[in-house]
């Protein structure tokens, strides 16, 4: 398969495989995403399918409601596959709810906020709810309102309880003894994955005759999912562990955002960054391909994030990439609707923080600058008895997303 474009035909490309990818895993009906911590021992002698509680509550037509942060149309529907996917897997309702006039580019969460209210009125089996970036009161305030009313709050990425803390300081007896969990269904801390992206950068940089103290690149996509920043910054401490003092950043938004001609224009203006890492699929995937035409000019090293594995994969053996962490926003949303589903069932068995890993995908210790003019379906593993790093995912996730 050839690498794939940063173009809009390549990303859709890609949307389409990811797509075929939950599709199968439906018709296969195999629990991939499966939440299944140890029993307890009252329960040990009933049948691992019997699930009572969620088994009513579906057939009542309760449902497990889903609200999103702001992004492109795109992504919400591949979002809604994916939720239709685990619902089915997890025998439970999910819908994802349409906020009035809220599109990729609204930045006050207040409409999001009065849209739990509405939510939490129709007594749902829970509300998942994707976090924004940064703690919004409104939401946090309406969040804490819904657990008030007995609804399960799963948040996706981070807490949303940040501002309620601060008020029940001052108001312990506000909290009865009604009032529902919050379940933080997250990703494993950046920090483990940044680490070895921006150590493997070095040494490939290092191994094509780049000195990495040139200077690094964050390239980041701002629409791409609430947690873009945080990657950015775990990349960002990460460098600076490593003694490298040159870091900047390079903001597109999205792909149509301009993010090819902002890399090209960026590079040309600073030709002595030797290592570009990117947040994203759409960043990673437009850095790749510029290599092809600036190997000459700006040799560089890529490393980052993105939410496509086989590509990822496919890359660092090839030593195209330097190291990619998988993360996606769909298997979070997938965790979230899956802990949600169990805690409706059987609460006590979901912990207050479930995380979900980051696998990572690292190339052969001896590879160097990317193999710009060689394609994916040309391309051959580093050396004939070469062992690659990335042959194993790591991991430092406690609760493991299995898939």
């Amino acid at each position: 398969m050839a690498r794939s474009s940063c173009d809009r035909r390549g990303v859709l490309g890609a949307l389409g495989l990811r797509l075929v990818g939950l599709a199968g895993l439906c018709a296969i009906g195999c629990d991939s995403m499966s939440f299944t911590p140890p029993r307890p021992p009252e329960l040990s002698g009933l049948p691992s399918a019997t699930r009572p509680s969620v088994e009513a509550a579906a057939l009542g037509m309760r449902s497990i409601d889903v609200i999103l942060a702001p992004r492109g149309g795109e992504d919400i529907e591949y979002l809604k596959t994916a939720a239709r996917v685990q619902a089915g897997l997890d025998k439970v309702r999910a819908r994802i709810v349409e906020v009035p006039g809220a599109g990729p580019e609204l930045s006050d969460w207040r409409a999001r906020a009065e849209m739990i209210d509405q939510v939490a009125a129709e007594n749902p089996l829970a509300i998942v709810i994707e976090a924004p970036a940064a703690s919004i009161p409104e939401l946090s305030k309406a969040a804490a309102a819904a657990r008030g009313r007995g609804v399960v709050i799963v948040a996706l990425g981070r807490s949303l309880d940040a501002e309620a803390d601060k008020s029940a300081e001052s108001e312990p007896e506000s909290k009865s003894a009604s009032t529902a969990r919050e379940i933080v269904v997250a990703p494993e801390p950046f920090a483990w994955s940044a680490e070895v992206l921006v150590a493997d950068a070095i040494r490939n940089a290092e191994n094509g005759k780049l000195d990495p103290q040139n200077g690094a690149l964050l390239f980041i996509n701002s629409t791409s999912d609430p947690l873009a920043q945080d990657r950015a910054d775990a990349l960002r401490e990460a460098l600076k562990s490593q003694g490298i003092e040159t870091i900047e950043e390079l903001r597109f938004a999205g792909p149509d955002g301009g993010g090819r001609e902002k890399l090209v224009e960026h590079l040309k203006a600073h030709p002595k960054i030797t290592m570009v890492f990117a947040t994203d699929f759409v960043g990673i995937n437009i850095a790749d391909k510029l290599t092809e035409e600036l190997k000459d000019a700006h040799p560089y090293v890529i490393a980052g994030y993105s939410a496509d594995e086989t590509h990822a994969r496919n890359q660092t053996l090839t030593g195209q990439y330097a190291a990619v962490g998988v993360y996606s926003a769909d298997r979070l949303l997938r965790k979230g609707i899956n802990a949600a589903a169990v805690a409706a069932g059987r609460g006590a068995e979901v912990p207050d923080r479930v995380e979900v890993r980051v696998v990572m995908h690292e190339s052969n210790r001896d590879a160097a600058l990317p193999k710009a003019a060689v394609k994916e379906e040309e391309a051959e593993p580093i050396g004939p008895n070469s062992a690659p790093e990335n042959a194993k995912a790591k991991t430092k996730a406690t609760i493991e997303l299995k898939d």
